[in-house]
């Protein structure tokens, strides 16, 4: 699902797919318990697998994973989705809702990979600039805003999606809710912009953007501006130390 979320934002329609998989050491099955998980996302998209690799981890931590999406314009003539956005007003937009990867790693469970084929399906010839948010909503909103630097991106937080659960987990743990839209934790949602003329059922309005020449331009959350990055938690070998400096940041943008 992730594999493909990336070609689905492009806007093509997977057709073909390869895989090279390392199996840890010492895990009877393991293969070919991912293999019919991949069989599973592959019938769902009408998908073709075209072959592949296999080896095996000295280590039983040890597995990799690498995958490889093929496939065509869903709409030709409108040519392929970028990350970059058109010279005019955009609305912002997201498929399903947020934080629910999130709120999975909170309790310890498996996160849902979902398809979104259908929701990429109805966006082809509509969405002006799209990515998957694998990296969270307000991670993917900043690297849309260092692609496009002549623009203003503007969130709604009252608009925000978030998952069911999501409030009453935030309240358990003394967290802001807010919190679960700057954490990346495998979601890959479609965060896509269309001209204000466009609307969609498969997605929520979460703000807008537009050309802002000068000291307008940036990320903000509702009159906020938002830092141009945020802690990468591939730099930490403490998650929790992560999670700390990432509240701070995410405190700090709300206060």
């Amino acid at each position: 699902v992730a594999v493909i979320a990336d070609i689905l934002a492009a806007g093509c329609l997977p057709e073909f797919y390869l895989h090279a998989l390392v199996e840890p050491a010492g895990s009877e099955g393991f293969s070919l318990a991912l293999c019919r998980g991949a069989q599973h996302v592959l019938e769902a998209y009408g998908c073709f697998l075209l072959g592949g690799d296999m080896g095996r981890s000295s280590v039983s931590a040890g597995w990799r994973y690498t995958g490889l999406a093929l496939g065509r314009l869903a709409d030709p003539q409108a040519g392929p989705l970028t990350r970059l956005l058109p010279p005019r007003p955009q609305t912002l937009w997201i498929t399903c809702s947020v934080g629910d990867g999130n709120l999975c790693a909170l309790s310890g469970r498996m996160p849902d990979f979902e398809t979104r084929l259908s929701e990429a399906t109805s966006l082809c010839g509509k969405a002006r600039a799209c990515m998957d948010t694998s990296g969270g909503l307000v991670e993917s909103l900043l690297l849309l805003g260092r692609l496009n630097p002549t623009h203003r991106f503007v969130l709604t937080p009252a608009a925000i999606p978030y998952a069911e659960g999501l409030a009453e987990a935030a309240l358990v743990h003394d967290l802001p809710v807010e919190g679960f839209a700057f954490c990346g934790a495998g979601e890959y949602e479609l965060l896509f912009t269309a001209d204000a003329s466009e609307h969609f059922t498969c997605a929520t309005s979460i703000g807008r953007a537009f050309p802002s020449p000068g000291d307008g331009t940036g990320v903000f959350w509702g009159d906020r501006p938002l830092p141009d990055a945020l802690p990468d938690p591939r730099s930490f070998g403490d998650t929790q130390e992560y999670i700390r400096q990432l509240l701070q940041v995410v405190r700090t943008c709300l206060a």
